[in-house]
């Protein structure tokens, strides 16, 4: 009989929770461990719509990259929306786990699987920030790097900063990793750096050191996480689907 358990153990052995942040709170939040899985339903976040689709579907496990309880709740009413999610959840019998930095930094995780899909290829980590992973690329321009990015993500938002230069090295961490260290960093190596949810003040100081940046959405750099763990439970025979699940952001 297939267990939440088993669950668990299939995304731990891919990217160990282990290794998560030691703000994070990736693992079993919601749930019993021994209690039988029916299915699993993967998404970015939790939400109303995704506990409704996984109803739907079946399922009766929730995999989400974004860990939705951050802090302790203080009680569960209807009329706090954090609260009313989780009465749903355990009303229904629903299972929900979170993996979130764990399977940012994995190898055939988030970054390293993003850079690839550009066409690069992943070579390490940033001293300044181990979500920050390095990859070389063969010479393309910011403009072009930029198209791709749209491209992948089907997000027409993506955008640039800095002059239209050839470029062979960089840095990428999906979500928010608009850090100042390792912006810097990448300004001093001469190398672009691609992430989320960029400041004001560091676009400019790109712009005004000559440095390279591309900037995407967070929601669309991460809804490959889907895809991963999808394939990821698939092959040890646990029956997943991918939530359908749309960018909060509208830009229409």
């Amino acid at each position: 009989m297939l267990t939440v358990r088993d669950v668990y153990d299939v995304i731990d052995a891919f990217a160990p929770f282990a290794t998560q942040a030691e703000y994070d709170h990736s693992g079993l939040q919601v749930g019993d461990m021994d209690a039988p899985c029916t299915g699993v339903l993967a998404a970015v976040d939790l939400d109303e719509g995704v506990i409704e689709e996984a109803l739907r579907l079946g399922c009766n496990v929730i995999v989400t990259h974004h860990h939705f309880i951050w802090s302790p709740l203080g009680g569960l009413t209807e009329q706090v929306y954090a609260q009313r999610l989780v009465r749903k959840l355990v009303r229904a019998d629903l299972h929900y786990i979170a993996a979130h930095t764990n399977v940012d930094k994995c190898p055939g995780g988030n970054s390293e699987s993003m850079i690839r899909l550009l066409g690069g290829v992943p070579t390490g980590c940033m001293e300044e920030d181990e979500f920050a992973l390095t990859f070389e690329i063969p010479a393309v321009r910011l403009s072009e790097l930029v198209k791709r990015a749209r491209n992948v993500l089907d997000d027409p938002f993506v955008y640039g900063v800095g002059a239209d230069d050839l470029l062979t090295h960089g840095a990428l961490c999906t979500g928010a990793g608009a850090m100042d260290r390792v912006i810097e960093a990448c300004v001093r190596k001469g190398w672009v750096y691609v992430s989320g949810e960029f400041k004001e003040h560091q676009l400019r100081l790109v712009a005004a050191t000559n440095g390279h940046l591309v900037s995407f959405g967070h929601f669309t750099s991460e809804k490959i996480f889907v895809t991963i763990i999808k394939e990821c439970l698939e092959k040890a025979g646990v029956p997943c689907y991918a939530s359908q699940q749309e960018d909060p952001c509208r830009h229409d």
